[in-house]
């Protein structure tokens, strides 16, 4: 367990803190990116992390600073730019 939360946590940067997801990667240099799928309780969120250019964080196409989970139904798309 502590291993998953380690890599979850502080490699890919995924963390919930007040029903917020917030994304700080800490990647190898040489990855690329991930994707990611985080189950809802009314949906998905897909993640997905590049590294490429302006860091930037995409809901649906809508710049975002945090996600609040608790809002979310359906399926959407969250695009991070590292």
């Amino acid at each position: 367990g502590w291993y998953w939360q380690g890599a979850v946590e502080h490699l890919l940067g995924l963390r919930v803190e007040e029903g917020r997801l917030t994304l700080k990667p800490n990647l190898p240099e040489d990855w690329p990116g991930f994707t990611a799928v985080w189950r809802l309780d009314q949906g998905e969120l897909t993640i997905s992390v590049k590294r490429t250019g302006t860091p930037s964080m995409r809901l649906d196409g809508r710049e975002e600073s945090c996600v609040e989970l608790g809002t979310l139904e359906g399926n959407h798309e969250l695009s991070v730019t590292i």
